[in-house]
Order: C-alpha cells, then sequence, then structure tokens
C-alpha cells in the first residue's frame, strides 16, 4: 500500500505541475515524503504561500499536511476556514491537492439581515477559461452550492488594454449588473467576485442589493483591491465569520 501511495503522490505532483506556472508551484522534495509550495496571488502585492506535505499514507487513508506561511494581511481566523476547507477536500483513498490547491481563495465575512445571509467570495482571475474553473470550484463547495442564489461579476484587463467583463444573477433579477457596476466604478480588474446570498424567509426588497453590493466591495477593500480615496465602511448589520 505504501509504494502504491508513492506512486500515486508522484503521478499527482507530475499532474499539477502540467497545470501550474513554475511561479505557482514549487516542488520542495520529489522524494518519499514528498513536498510541494503554491504561491496563489491574493490581490495586488499580496502573494499567499503555502506548503503541502503528503504523508505516507496520503492519499489512501490521511489527507496532506499543509501549513499557510503567516502574513500581515491574513487573518489569524483564514487559518481556520482554510484548513476546514483543505478537510473537506480531502476523501479517503482520493487525490486531493488540486482540489485543497483551488480552496486557497479568499471569502468574507458573512452578513445577516431578517434571517437571509450574504457572503462574498473573490479569486484573481486573467483568463475566461481561469473564471469557469474557478468558479466552479466555488459554488461547488458544500455550503455554497446550497445558496438561493450565487451572484457573480468579474472584470478582466486584455493586453490591448481593453476590459473584457461579464456578470450572472444567478435567479436575483439585476443583482449581477450592481455587482458588476460597483466594480466598474471602482476601477478593479483581474479579479472574479462572487456574492452567495441563503434566503431566510423574509422578502428584503432593495436592501438585499445593498448588502450584494457591500459585502462585494468589502471584500475587494480588505484584499487591497480598492484604490485609495474609494473605501467605505459596512453597514451595521450582524457579521459573523465564515
Amino acid at each position: 500500500m505504501t509504494e502504491n501511495n508513492s506512486q500515486r503522490q508522484q503521478e499527482e505532483i507530475e499532474a499539477l505541475e502540467a497545470i501550474y506556472a513554475q511561479d505557482e508551484l514549487k516542488i520542495l522534495s520529489r522524494e518519499s515524503p514528498f513536498a510541494l509550495q503554491v504561491q496563489v496571488k491574493a490581490g495586488p502585492g499580496r502573494v499567499l504561500v503555502a506548503r503541502f506535505h503528503l504523508p505516507e499514507h496520503y492519499p489512501s487513508t490521511s489527507p496532506p499536511i499543509y501549513e499557510v506561511e503567516p502574513a500581515p494581511w491574513i487573518p489569524e481566523s483564514w487559518g481556520e476556514d482554510v484548513a476546514s476547507g483543505l478537510l473537506d477536500a480531502w476523501v479517503p483513498d482520493s487525490e486531493s491537492l488540486f482540489t485543497g490547491i483551488e480552496w486557497l481563495l479568499v471569502h468574507g465575512p458573512e452578513l445577516i439581515d431578517r434571517r437571509s445571509s450574504f457572503v462574498a467570495h473573490l479569486a484573481p482571475v486573467h483568463s475566461v477559461d481561469e473564471i469557469k474553473r474557478v468558479h466552479e470550484h466555488i459554488v461547488s463547495e458544500r455550503r455554497v452550492a446550497k445558496a438561493t442564489h450565487n451572484i457573480y461579476a468579474y472584470r478582466i484587463q486584455q493586453d490591448n488594454g481593453q476590459i473584457l467583463q461579464d456578470q450572472e444573477d444567478d435567479g436575483e433579477t439585476a443583482a449581477g449588473g450592481r455587482l458588476l457596476h460597483v466594480m466598474q466604478m471602482l476601477g478593479v480588474v483581474d479579479v472574479l467576485v462572487v456574492v452567495s446570498r441563503w434566503y431566510g424567509g423574509i422578502m428584503l426588497g432593495p436592501d438585499r442589493f445593498k448588502h450584494i453590493c457591500n459585502v462585494g466591495r468589502a471584500l475587494l477593500d480588505s484584499q487591497g483591491y480598492l484604490k485609495e480615496g474609494k473605501k467605505r465602511v459596512g453597514g451595521e448589520f450582524k457579521v459573523k465569520s465564515y
């Protein structure tokens, strides 16, 4: 079994090398126990560094071990979210490094108003293919998949300087367009923002649009996307860690 695990680890690392660029993925050890380092862009001038160590019995009976390099902009509670996400990503006897790496996205705090909940998710993106892959990953997460709506908008600056942008309401009419408008007003590019809403049974009227835009804007702010002079403090509703 150990020999089989070692072979599977080697094959998984080779597959990851074919997916990620050299400046994103670094193999720290090519012999058992294998180890690799991942660098994920988490906003302008911000790079998240995570290391994965593969124990002897991964992937058959043990999950990978990870560590995130501390940085001043990383909240302490975020490490717990990552730990939970990585643990959820691993299924016994299943390779999960790709899913774990893709989990290294940014999730905002939860805003609650009259039993409806709103959470924003963010990821740097640079192509339509990347948007599709990242969006599919976000909405496949167990809690996000159960949201009533997963609204999203993105803006990408192309090589010719033109902006490629689009949005999706996901059943919350006009919400995607409003979220995109906020991103346009802020001038942010090369980023995908997804806002999940769980309907609580009480209609919020126009307030729902305010919350969708505010949680998206707050997450862009916390990750360094907002230019000086465009920052804004959010509302006064109950907020808790996601």
